[in-house]
């Protein structure tokens, strides 16, 4: 069974990047060509001035990172409006404004079509991350690491920290239509307990040993550096960065 998402969800979703038109930007780029190392590769040099860069592994990290938003936008939909979203990648881009400072691309979906869990929820949710994960992130991750030459520990984490942003958000201001208890769940399944094969043949779960440290303020403390301020003028560093940085 498919739904569609209402426009308040629509609207809901809009703040984790789901984008509603093409931009028509040189930038703006078929999620399923990414996984191609030349075409890969042309992009991360294409949009490395947008990241303030001048290396690739930190345009690779960098990128990743902006690309994570795809995670947390997927698994809001999932927990809190019970909607699985298409992330086959034949089926998105990724949406660039040349206008925007900070760079920040939105997701567009060529079918917003939606699944809804059916007599097993577990199992409908396995599908997601299955969907999401294996058949597109980790994809990503994989041809990032290998093509610029950057740790996919990195690579992962950042995809971690936004999704422990977004479910912690949650517990702390939840929405009416979802109880605290599927929040719960749902986070401590994603990050803890999901089986490996959902993120990929061969793999572990990736976010199981991330965030093992929090500030005194409650911030999570990151395993690895994101090379962030390698692009600050400043060398600022992210809140959530390791004293040892793994460059």
């Amino acid at each position: 069974m498919t739904v569609f998402l209402s426009e308040e969800e629509l609207q809901d979703l809009s703040r984790f990047r789901l984008g509603s038109d093409r931009s028509g930007s040189d930038l703006s780029v078929e999620s399923a060509g990414l996984f191609e190392p030349a075409a890969l590769l042309a992009y991360l040099d294409a949009v490395k001035h947008k990241i303030h860069s001048d290396r690739l592994n930190v345009t690779g990290s960098l990128f990743v990172k902006r690309y994570a938003f795809l995670a947390a936008l997927t698994l809001y939909s999932m927990t809190v409006f019970e909607k699985g979203l298409n992330t086959d990648p034949e089926n998105m881009s990724l949406e660039s404004d040349d206008e925007d400072p900070l760079w920040l691309p939105s997701f567009y979906f060529r079918k917003l079509e939606c699944s809804v869990p059916g007599e097993n929820r577990d199992e409908w949710r396995d599908e997601v991350l299955r969907s999401l994960f294996k058949n597109h992130l980790s994809r990503l991750v994989l041809t990032v690491s290998k093509e610029a030459k950057i740790s996919k520990m990195i690579l992962w984490e950042n995809i971690g920290l936004y999704i422990v942003w977004m479910y912690e958000t949650l517990l702390a201001n939840k929405p009416e239509c979802v109880t605290i208890e599927q929040i719960q769940e749902d986070y401590e399944y994603v990050v803890r307990k999901a089986d490996g094969s959902l993120f990929g043949e061969g793999l572990r779960n990736p976010f199981q040993s991330l965030f093992r440290e929090q500030h005194s303020d409650g911030a999570r403390i990151r395993q690895t550096c994101c090379l962030y301020y390698l692009t600050s003028e400043k060398r600022d560093r992210c809140s959530t960065c390791p004293k040892h940085c793994l460059t």
